[in-house]
């Protein structure tokens, strides 16, 4: 069906809805295509449409009659997104339906926000802080320390399986002197994180939006890539410079300690000769007693 023929009869179908005190119930919608052979999307854009158009769908069973919600049993509600900013509120004009679900006037639940106790004794400091936003969990901690939990998906009263999104950085010494780092972070590259994991590519939309996602995720990779390699590039400049240093801190140790080998002989020399010269005025001195010695006695 043609998009401008749609949107025509989608027009029709409203003012239906609208001499029918705004309501519609999903036989009616039916008939009101039979043959059109529509799809799933476009049943869903009916369906938003006359929502958007504050016309109601009532629900039909198996006999094709109108539901009646007064012979439910349960009715169960169950929200997906989490924390204490999140609510579920039933309201209903259905006497019946209000007596068998216990609701007198309109019924408000509140959500909660995961709960967290940090351990000090395996490492944390007394300043760490917590930071909760439904079933998102940061952690912060002295020297720039930075940890990202989900939880979403643990039960409550359970122990969470808890899944990092992000764990700050890495700060590296590259220098002599205090204040000589470099801090490295590494974000995550899971599917979760490029949000590519829901994709489904057996629909045109489907893979058209597929498309996108990747397209993305490769974006974000090329960028992270990028990113490591001006790391990579720091690192290797920093050792460079350090082997420059070592280099120049060896060649300044040589000058002070090692010996001039030259000056050093010279100086034997000299200390040698004086040696042998006294060696030779002692003996020279050791002798001449015993020459007067020799003379008295002849």
């Amino acid at each position: 069906m043609e998009k401008e023929v749609f949107l025509d009869k989608l027009k029709k179908l409203v003012a239906l809805g609208k001499s029918k005190q705004n309501a519609l119930d999903a036989t009616e919608i039916n008939d009101f295509f039979a043959g059109d052979n529509l799809g799933p999307e476009q049943m869903d854009e009916i369906y938003n449409y006359l929502e958007h158009n504050n016309i109601d769908v009532v629900p039909v069973g198996n006999d094709g009659k109108e539901c009646d919600l007064s012979d439910a049993v349960n009715l169960s509600f169950t929200s997906v997104l989490y924390g204490a900013s999140q609510k579920i509120q039933i309201t209903t004009d259905n006497a019946n339906l209000a007596a068998k679900l216990g609701v007198n006037g309109a019924q408000e639940v509140q959500g909660q926000d995961a709960k967290v106790t940090l351990d000090t004794s395996s490492g944390f400091s007394n300043t760490a802080t917590i930071f909760i936003d439904g079933g998102r969990v940061e952690v912060s901690d002295r020297d720039g320390f930075n940890m990202i939990f989900d939880v979403s998906e643990a039960a409550a009263g359970s122990t969470a399986n808890m899944t990092m999104l992000d764990a700050g950085y890495v700060a590296i010494q590259i220098g002599a002197n205090e204040g000589q780092t470099i801090d490295i972070s590494v974000p995550p590259v899971t599917a979760e994180a490029l949000n590519i994991q829901n994709c489904n590519v057996c629909t045109k939309e489907g893979a058209g939006k597929a498309i996108s996602a990747f397209d993305d995720a490769i974006s974000q990779i090329s960028a992270i890539r990028s990113k490591l390699g001006a790391y990579q590039n720091r690192l290797d400049s920093a050792i460079s410079s350090l082997d420059t240093t070592d280099q120049n801190l060896t060649e300044a140790c040589s000058r002070i300690e090692d010996v001039d080998m030259s000056e050093e002989m010279t100086k034997y020399t000299q200390y040698s000769v004086l040696v042998q010269a006294g060696t030779s005025m002692l003996a020279q001195a050791n002798n001449q007693p015993q020459t007067i010695l020799q003379l008295l006695q002849g």
